[in-house]
């Protein structure tokens, strides 16, 4: 090894034990930081089971369906005003209750009406979920159905003809 380059590996390694001993210095508060800001940064790095699970029924509805099949399932139902959101017994079309977000239990699906500003109905959420967080299929097929759906305050992904994917945990 040349003299140059073990001197700069030694000067690496000085300084990496000067920071461990810092870190672990006298005080524990420098370790209880260090172990902060490792647990921080490293928080960020992998998605969670529940973001994994969503992306894996966004991936499969993708491309089991077409998203004018879930807004022509839909449309019926926003021009006649057939389902009411505060109904807890309204009958949902297959189309909507066979996505793979609400297989599992179709029964449980919650219908949320989706608003404007000036509080006409745009759309109808089809949202499943606990306290934990809810997750569905939003369908604002009208005029400015994307600013409508983002009044959910959730992650609104558009997929396209008016009908968005959405989660919020």
């Amino acid at each position: 090894m040349e003299w140059r380059s073990h001197c700069k590996l030694s000067v690496q390694l000085l300084r990496m034990k000067c920071a461990i001993q810092w870190i672990v210095g006298q005080n524990g508060l420098h370790c209880c930081l260090a172990a902060f800001l490792a647990l921080l940064t490293g928080s960020g790095c992998r998605d969670s089971p529940a973001d994994i699970e969503f992306a894996k029924m966004v991936s499969e509805t993708r491309a089991k369906y077409a998203a004018s099949q879930v807004r022509d399932a839909v449309l019926p139902l926003l021009s006649t005003n057939a389902i009411n959101p505060a109904d807890k017994t309204n009958q949902l079309p297959r189309r909507i209750t066979e996505l793979p977000f609400f297989v599992q239990q179709p029964n449980d699906v919650a219908v949320w009406a989706v608003g404007s500003p000036g509080g006409e109905r745009r759309g109808l959420a089809f949202v499943t979920g606990s306290g934990f967080g809810h997750w569905g299929i939003v369908v604002c097929p009208f005029e400015n159905g994307t600013e409508a759906a983002n009044t959910l305050h959730g992650k609104v992904i558009p997929w396209e003809d008016g009908v968005f994917f959405f989660k919020e945990w």
